[in-house]
């Protein structure tokens, strides 16, 4: 009878497949004394199905896979042509062991990882929730000051466990936010000496990433390539002159993105994950090729404490922003690209905030603003709350949504507009409604305004998008898929993988000097408009148009190939 109740019930709970008949079998050898036969049953029937759950990788005391790229100073290995003998990005990060998933769908699925019980867009809601105010439309009690570390790090527990980091965000150790946040904002304090001799050293890398003989970039690769190389000289002294590591530079770039987007997943409770970062064994032999010095072991050591919230975010930043100002057909965007670069010649906080442009008035202050209002580094933060109830509930801040209320942003809060800006730009009118870099007391340090200083923030975003400017415009022009200027770019973490730098070909029939109408300059004869793929309006991709595809490519490829909290510009730490 009791073998009887416990076949039904093993069907039931089980299911029919393979693992389900192991464990059925196992369950009622505890029964009938043949435990030992059915184990082994068990393992032969089920060990496919276990299989799918489990990620292969090397074992860490075997060498790696010899097979890698061939040394490179310019574009990602998942930019080749055709025919070329170079491992793509997925053949990379097979041959070095990051994970070649970037879904959830191959995890163990029943807990998700970061979720919300309640989300608000409300600008005032949002700027309590950043504080750890009270929410009374909301029922949400203010946190103690006791209690205000904890309610920060308690969602961000994955980012541990994906990354083996310990900073202010997984910790809630006082003294060590303290010196975490007392370093970062001695690397962010430049003067206009140091601002420059840092423009000299992105110029270099810019230049570096466009010396090559191929006709065709992944825009996606180069801006990662551009920011990770540039905050790496900030945050660790890294030479950027160098290029014996620069195969290992692109893999770290592949691999934390690849690493984030896994953590978000789902996962089994209390199960370790496949995920976890001591198994991203090309994750962590790059790290330990370009910064030696670093000991990844160490969790207060990783380098990935500041580079994530330095780099992870700023490139899609920098990302959005030079398609905006180049490719998307801007009525103004030619005298948007000519401030940019003014800046980039010249790195001071007066240029940053100058205002110019004959048909336009803004700054580059003012376009590197209205990015982070259309993008911010960090869409929605997390908070663990109490309700006037009694409960703990984890509470999301939309700041994306926010940042787009018509009630705040009207006529056209999707559009993007950086004069917008003028007469905005004052403290007491910005801080309530604008909160990329979070809020008092806990802004960003590179959100500062401090005497003689420029924030590190705005001006690094308006230093690498003006650089790349200035060194495509007459050489490459951008091709892909764009929506319509109505609408802002899509803000998902692998949007836009499919932009493509093209190079100009200079002195044919069909091509001009330039690499977007948007930067031209006056005359707008040349530029070919596209039509954009998307049935909405024309966009301006440049010329040589007919040489694209239906979706916007090159014909020879193939597609397929938190807030700030004491941190840097826009930590992914704090939110998606």
């Amino acid at each position: 009878m009791a073998s009887d109740l416990l076949l039904e019930y093993s069907k039931d709970g089980f299911g029919s497949g393979s693992l389900g008949a192991a464990m059925r079998c196992a369950l009622l050898c505890k029964f009938t004394s043949l435990a030992a036969i059915c184990v082994t049953s068990a393992y032969f029937g089920a060990h496919v199905a276990v299989s799918l759950h489990i990620e292969a990788a090397p074992d860490a005391k075997e060498p790696l896979s010899s097979t890698r790229t061939k040394p490179t100073i310019n574009d990602s290995p998942a930019d080749d042509l055709p025919g070329e003998q170079v491992l793509t990005d997925m053949q990379m990060s097979e041959a070095r062991g990051c994970p070649k998933s970037t879904s959830g769908k191959d995890l163990p699925a029943t807990a998700k990882q970061t979720s919300s019980d309640m989300r608000t867009s409300a600008a005032a809601e949002c700027l309590s929730i950043l504080r750890m105010n009270a929410v009374d439309s909301m029922g949400l009690v203010r946190m103690p000051i006791a209690s205000r570390s904890n309610s920060r790090t308690q969602p961000h527990e994955r980012l541990v466990t994906a990354f083996g980091v310990d900073n202010c965000f997984t910790t809630s150790i006082r003294n060590d936010c303290i010196d975490f946040r007392t370093n970062v904002e001695g690397l962010l304090k430049k003067n206009d000496t140091e601002w420059a001799a840092l423009a000299a050293r992105v110029k270099a890398v810019v230049q570096d990433e466009l010396t090559t003989s191929r006709d065709h970039l992944r825009l996606f690769a180069v801006v990662q390539m551009i920011t990770l190389k540039s905050m790496m000289h900030v945050l660790f002294g890294y030479d950027t002159s160098k290029h014996d590591v620069d195969n290992s530079m692109r893999e770290i770039a592949s691999c934390i993105n690849k690493q984030w987007l896994r953590s978000k997943g789902t996962t089994e409770v209390r199960v370790e994950p496949n995920w976890v970062f001591k198994r991203q064994y090309g994750l962590l032999e790059a790290l330990k090729e370009v910064l030696p010095q670093k000991n990844v072991d160490d969790r207060k050591d990783n380098p990935l404490n500041s580079l994530l919230p330095g780099y992870e975010t700023m490139w899609r930043v920098v990302l959005r922003c030079f398609t905006e100002v180049t490719a998307r057909g801007h009525p103004h965007g030619s005298e948007w690209c000519n401030i940019m670069q003014a800046f980039a010649e010249t790195p001071t906080d007066g240029q940053l905030l100058h205002i110019s442009g004959i048909q336009t008035s803004t700054s580059a202050s003012q376009i590197g603003k209205e990015t982070l209002r259309l993008y911010p580094p960090t869409r929605r933060v997390y908070r663990e709350y109490k309700t006037t109830a009694g409960e703990v509930k984890t509470v999301a801040a939309d700041i994306e949504a926010c940042h787009r209320d018509p009630k705040t942003w009207a006529p056209d809060p999707l559009r993007f507009r950086p004069e917008r800006w003028n007469g905005m730009e004052q403290r007491d009118l910005e801080d309530p409604i604008f909160m990329p870099f979070s809020a008092k007391p806990y802004s960003c340090p590179a959100k500062r305004r401090i005497p003689s200083y420029m924030p590190f923030g705005l001006g690094m975003i308006a230093l690498l998008v003006g650089t790349l400017v200035k060194q495509t415009i007459g050489e490459w022009k951008m091709v892909g898929k764009l929506p319509g200027i109505e609408e802002p770019l899509d803000t998902e973490r692998e949007a836009y993988s499919e932009l493509w730098l093209e190079r100009v070909v200079k002195g044919g029939g069909d091509a001009t000097a330039g690499r977007s109408a948007d930067c031209e300059g006056d005359d707008e004869s040349s530029a070919v408009p596209c039509t954009n793929g998307e049935g909405g309006e024309d966009a301006i991709a440049g010329p040589s148009v007919d040489r694209e595809g239906g979706d916007g490519i090159p014909a020879a490829y193939n597609a397929n190939d938190g807030e700030c909290d004491d941190a840097l510009a826009g930590s992914i730490a704090d939110g998606e």
